[in-house]
C-alpha cells in the first residue's frame, strides 16, 4: 500500500510568505543540511524538488534544483531551476563572495586586466588569493565557469618545482569589473574581512 501524497495545497499551507524577497518559506522539518523535507509516497523528500516536479514535472537527469534567492527554506516555484550539479556548486553564496574576492584584490594588483590580457605566474596568482599554487589552475577554470564571457585565462607555460612556475595570461572583461565595483559599494564587510570569512 502506498504512502500518503501531499498535494501542493497542503504544501502551500504549510508554508509563510516574505513580502521583501518574495521567498515562501516552507516551516516543516528540515534535514542537516537545512532543506526542507517533505514526506511523499512513504519516503522523505527535499521539498525543492518535490514542489518543483509539481509545477514543472520531473527534474531533468543530473540536474539539482537550484534556488535564485539562496534560501533552501524557500519553495516559491518562480526561484526554483534546474542546474547541473557543478554550475549549482559553482553558484553556492559562500563560493560567489569567494571568487568575488579573488577577482578584486586581483584586479587591485593588476588594475589593466580590464583592457589588456596580462601574464601572471601561478606563484604569484597563489600569493594574491592565499591559495596553494598547485589550485590556481582549478580556480582560473572555475572563474571561467561561472563567468563565462566575461573571464579569461589560458595556460603558457607549465610549471616546475622551483624556479619556473606555471604561466597563465589572464583577462577580465570591463562588465564584470563594472559589476564587481558595484558589490564593492553595496558591500558592508571590507574586503580584507571577507577572506577570514570564506577562507
Amino acid at each position: 500500500m502506498g504512502g500518503k501524497v501531499n498535494t501542493i495545497e497542503h504544501i502551500l499551507s504549510r508554508s509563510v510568505r516574505n513580502r521583501e524577497t518574495g521567498c515562501l518559506i516552507y516551516t516543516g522539518a528540515v534535514n542537516e543540511k537545512g532543506y526542507p523535507m517533505i514526506s511523499s509516497q512513504g519516503k522523505m523528500r527535499r521539498a525543492n524538488r518535490l514542489v518543483y516536479k509539481m509545477w514543472y514535472g520531473a527534474v531533468p537527469e543530473g540536474c539539482d534544483v537550484d534556488h535564485t534567492c539562496y534560501n533552501r527554506r524557500c519553495i516559491e516555484r518562480t526561484h526554483l531551476r534546474p542546474l547541473t550539479h557543478k554550475a549549482n556548486v559553482i553558484r553556492t553564496k559562500r563560493y560567489e563572495i569567494l571568487r568575488d574576492v579573488r577577482l578584486q584584490t586581483l584586479l587591485a594588483v593588476y588594475p589593466q586586466l580590464e583592457f589588456i590580457p596580462v601574464t601572471i605566474t601561478s606563484t604569484d596568482l597563489s600569493a594574491i588569493w592565499g591559495c596553494q599554487s598547485s589550485k590556481v589552475s582549478k580556480i582560473l577554470q572555475t572563474m571561467t565557469d561561472a563567468y563565462p564571457a566575461e573571464f579569461f585565462w589560458r595556460p603558457l607555460r607549465k610549471g616546475r618545482q622551483g624556479r619556473k612556475p606555471a604561466l597563465f595570461e589572464v583577462q577580465i572583461g570591463s562588465s564584470l569589473v563594472e559589476k564587481l565595483l558595484k558589490e564593492d559599494e553595496r558591500s558592508e564587510t571590507p574586503i580584507e574581512h571577507i577572506m577570514t570569512l570564506v577562507a
